[in-house]
């Protein structure tokens, strides 16, 4: 009992160490004195550190990653729905415009050449068919004219304005033609000789070429000539030849007769 009464006075004094000790790192965390009491079990206020990081990082966390979240989908949105609406369907809608304007332009019908004559004299004549569906106004037409082999076109020949029904013929002749009966127009130039390009073109558009432009030599051989014969196209022609640079040789399209033969000039005996 002595020995512990003596032991008294230094335990105690160690138990209030203890308590102080306990209070200053309570204050230090800012704890209440409660709070530090009920806590001591867990050590020297180290853990109730750790309880406070773990409140504050996630709310902070949480809050950076919403406002990314809200901002980044917000603006992809808006960038494909501007450039696709925008953009795409008007392109379109120009380019069809653009080719219905263009085919609107094309002459109505086909015109080409169906009989050429060269004969004795001024015994020239062309004969014109119209293969199209609807008549063609002659006034928007003329024939060209490349002489002896020339690059260089020589004055056309302007067309008497005519609506040509279709299946119908124009015969254009010399005006010293022998049989002017069969004649629907006179010039004076109507004077092939055989290496002279014949063109028919309307509204500025070439339909068909006879000959080849920049060839001096006479086109073909008998009974298939350029020269003194008369040339009619084959059945199994419908449209002309447009390109009047490329090679030509009469038998490939047309069937030749004996010279000054004008029964037929005027008339397309075609089915």
């Amino acid at each position: 009992m002595l020995i512990a009464s003596a032991m008294m006075p230094a335990l105690h004094s160690v138990l209030v160490l203890r308590v102080s000790h306990l209070v200053v790192a309570c204050a230090l965390a800012g704890l209440g004195l409660g709070a530090c009491a009920k806590g001591s079990t867990l050590g020297d206020g180290g853990s109730g550190g750790t309880s406070s990081d773990v409140t504050t990082g996630p709310s902070t966390s949480k809050s950076t990653t919403t406002s990314g979240v809200t901002s980044g989908p917000s603006t992809t949105t808006t960038g494909p729905s501007t450039s696709a609406v925008t953009s795409g369907p008007g392109t379109t809608t120009n380019a069809s415009t653009t080719v219905t304007t263009g085919s609107g332009m094309s002459p109505p019908g086909t015109l080409f050449f169906s009989e050429y004559v060269e004969g004795s004299g001024n015994n020239k004549a062309l004969e014109i068919f119209n293969a199209g569906s609807t008549p063609v106004d002659l006034a928007n037409c003329e024939i060209g004219r490349y002489i002896n082999g020339s690059v260089t076109a020589a004055a056309p020949i302007a067309l008497t304005p005519t609506m040509l029904a279709s299946g119908q013929t124009f015969v254009i002749c010399h005006t010293s033609f022998s049989d002017p009966t069969k004649c629907d127009q006179l010039s004076g130039s109507v004077q092939q000789t055989g290496n002279d390009v014949m063109e028919i073109s309307c509204n500025g558009m070439l339909l068909d070429a006879f000959g080849t432009v920049g060839d001096m030599n006479v086109w073909g051989t008998a009974p298939t000539s350029a020269m003194d014969a008369t040339l009619r196209r084959k059945c199994s022609v419908t449209v002309g030849d447009k390109n009047p640079s490329d090679a030509f040789d009469p038998a490939t399209e047309w069937d030749g007769f004996p010279i000054d033969t004008f029964t037929d000039l005027g008339v397309y005996n075609c089915p």
